[in-house]
């Protein structure tokens, strides 16, 4: 027990310096000095009972050869007993309530109860076949079964083979789901491979220096995320990188390829303009109003065109007002600040504050010109489709719906709405009026009428958002989020990203590969502030208390395969004397060594492939029972999931060392004991 207890304090001693943080010992408290004490007690009590047993046998049975027949009632009584306490185990587990703590050690029992099982019957066929063999004039296989089928060390030693095989399998198992669960955890928390977080002055100087560090997008992706106070957070991505790069877990809580193509859906082209001066020709246009309500106050009706321009600020430009009455013809012009280029992005109905009077409009817009004074240039509108109302509709006074819509004509675009002071616009469809977005987590999102989602947009602005599809959480450990196409939130929002945090995240891992693109981001005017990596979330999640157990309980594994090994040994030492007996029986009828060197082989090993066989199966079925009751983390967190499906790789793996090392050292032992026990003949007869 003294030399025991020096090996476990110097294991303990040698574990805590690799795996513990800091200048970690172990410490003599009470819990170990009780487990030692126990120890002792059930060493004497073992070595009390064995002792009082052989002082009550007759001297002529401690002396005598051969061994001594027992009745095997308590063995019997004991495997009865260990039984019902597997059946009683399984049961439990499996009528649901697998987080109770009798499924952690229901494993054991079950591979006890398996191991008993298979004794059993590997003695009862092992009897058949022997009888066969012998018929046939197979003497060491029949040799071989018969020493299964009659001696009980035999099916004891199969019993624990049974069980330390169930154990390995069972712990290399539990081990490498941990370990894949929280490799899993750690690149979700981090939110890809690595995480930089950056500053940059715009949303275009962040895509223009990712797209020059990496041109195919399958390294690094920009992110912004806007995180209000309350409320679900924006993050604002490119779809098709960030579904490569970012860490979403396992497979089932990923972008599919459906929702990715409806962040990014086919949109019509743009439309773009470039000048000082902007001309729209309206044809066949007549303007009537009335009044719905005294207290209002008569003003002029204008056409508002928002324009925006590349450097992303939104312009205003008032076309009109328009003229009351019916004309054939009506030219509004106006002076745009786009010498270098604006995108047409709304069409507004502009009133007076004071003004409710119902207005109804209709024209046909014969074309958009642009360009200098004296030299304007067409610009395409394109179809009515590809345009939509960017105001929800409401009732005027006396009831009647407020509308704005564009048809097509035969000269252009037929323009026409009735308004009463309400925000009217028609949207271009180049960016859609709600944003395609993937809502995530498990908060409820509330909808207007026309299924849209208001949150901030990555400039801290209210902006609708369309949702497409829900996942369970978003990379990053950010809570609840909305996910949008950073190219259709940026096309909405302000130059400047308010209080939004920007960051490139990169799929490897890589220093050489991420020291080039962080000098390439500093040259586009990208500096990197902080720097985030899955590989330190492993750490720290390996670093816990329930990775630890994991590591003891697999080295406990490995340790109870070398015991089932000794034991091997040991039994094979203590028939020594019954088999010299037999084999110089055997040899007296001409059996000589190379058969009974084939016979112990085939014995050994027949009971080493069964219980390794048998026993990698249930530890199989056990680790399955036993890790939902298994703590794999310290906090219990919803997403991503813990999947509990078995690591065959890991099992195959200890299946193998388990079978490799008993096989030699069931090989080693046989051929041993044959050397010790020559029958007197050494050549066959």
């Amino acid at each position: 027990m003294i030399p025991a207890l020096f090996v476990a304090w110097l294991t303990c001693a040698a574990a805590s310096r690799w795996w513990l943080p800091g200048a970690v010992h172990p410490e003599l408290r009470g819990p170990v000095l009780a487990a030692t004490g126990a120890g002792l007690v059930a060493e004497f009590a073992v070595v009390g009972l064995v002792a009082r047993a052989t002082a009550k046998r007759p001297v002529h049975d401690l002396i005598r050869q051969g061994p001594v027949r027992t009745s095997g009632r308590g063995a019997k009584v004991a495997e009865a007993g260990l039984a019902a306490a597997a059946i009683a185990g399984t049961v439990v587990v499996l009528s649901g309530d697998r987080h109770n703590a009798i499924a952690v050690i229901t494993p054991g029992l079950i591979a006890l109860l398996a191991g008993m099982l298979l004794s059993h019957l590997l003695a009862f066929f092992s009897r058949v076949a022997a009888r066969r063999a012998l018929w046939r004039g197979r003497l060491s296989a029949g040799l071989a079964g018969l020493r299964i089928a009659r001696r009980p060390a035999v099916r004891r030693i199969v019993i624990l083979l049974c069980v330390a095989s169930a154990l390995a399998v069972a712990a290399a198992d539990e081990w490498r789901v941990s370990a894949r669960n929280r490799s899993v955890r750690a690149g979700a928390e981090a939110g890809a491979s690595v995480a930089l977080t950056v500053k940059a002055p715009s949303v275009k100087v962040l895509q223009d220096a990712v797209a020059a560090a990496d041109p195919s997008g399958r390294y690094a992706t920009p992110v912004v995320i806007q995180q209000p106070p309350d409320g679900p957070a924006v993050v604002a991505m490119q779809p098709a990188s960030f579904a490569r790069i970012a860490g979403w877990g396992w497979p089932r809580d990923r972008l599919t390829p459906a929702m990715t193509a409806a962040l990014a859906p086919a949109l019509p082209e743009p439309i773009s303009l470039t000048g000082t001066s902007v001309q729209l020709r309206l044809a066949k246009e007549s303007l009537s109003r009335r009044a719905l309500s005294a207290a209002g106050s008569p003003g002029p009706v204008s056409l508002l065109l928002h324009l925006r321009r590349t450097s992303g600020e939104d312009r205003y430009v008032r076309l009109g007002p328009l003229p009351s009455g019916t004309h054939e013809s009506v030219v509004l012009s106006a002076a745009v600040p786009c010498a270098d280029g604006c995108r047409v992005s709304q069409l507004t109905v502009l009133r007076a504050t004071a003004d409710s009077d119902g207005v109804r409009l209709g024209a046909t817009i014969t074309g958009l010109y642009a360009g200098t004074a004296g030299a304007l240039r067409p610009v395409s509108l394109g179809r009515a489709v590809e345009w939509g109302e960017a105001t929800p509709e409401t009732s005027a006074i006396d009831g009647s719906a407020q509308t704005i819509s564009l048809s097509d004509a035969a000269a252009g675009l037929g323009l026409s709405f009735f308004n009463s002071g309400a925000p009217a616009a028609l949207q271009h469809r180049d960016v859609p009026i709600g944003l395609p977005a993937i809502t995530t987590g498990d908060g409820a999102y509330d909808l207007d009428a026309h299924g849209y989602l208001s949150e901030n947009n990555i400039d801290a602005t209210p902006t609708a958002f369309r949702p497409v599809g829900h996942l369970t959480f978003a990379p990053g450990n950010i809570g609840p989020a909305v996910l949008v196409n950073l190219d259709l939130a940026a096309a909405v929002a302000a130059p400047t990203l308010a209080d939004s945090a920007t960051a490139v995240w990169l799929g490897a891992d890589d220093a050489t590969r991420e020291r080039a693109l962080v000098a390439t981001l500093s040259q586009h005017g990208v500096s990197v502030i902080s720097r985030d990596a899955a590989a330190h979330h492993r750490a720290v999640l390996a670093a816990t208390a329930p990775a630890w157990a994991m590591q003891v309980a697999l080295i406990a594994a490995l340790l109870a395969v070398l015991i089932a090994a000794l034991l091997i040994l040991i039994s094979a030492t203590m028939s020594r004397r019954e088999r010299a007996t037999d084999a110089s029986a055997l040899g007296l009828v001409g059996i000589g060594r190379a058969t009974l060197r084939r016979a112990t082989l085939l014995e050994h090993l027949v009971a080493v492939v069964a219980g390794v066989v048998v026993g990698s199966a249930v530890g199989v079925v056990g680790a399955q029972l036993a890790l939902p009751a298994t703590p794999i983390f310290l906090a219990r967190l919803d997403a991503p999931g813990i999947v509990w499906a078995a690591a065959w790789s890991s099992i195959l793996l200890a299946a193998t060392y388990t079978l490799a090392a008993l096989v030699v050292a069931s090989v080693a032992t046989s051929l041993a004991l044959t050397r010790r026990i020559a029958p007197l003949a050494d050549t066959e007869q």
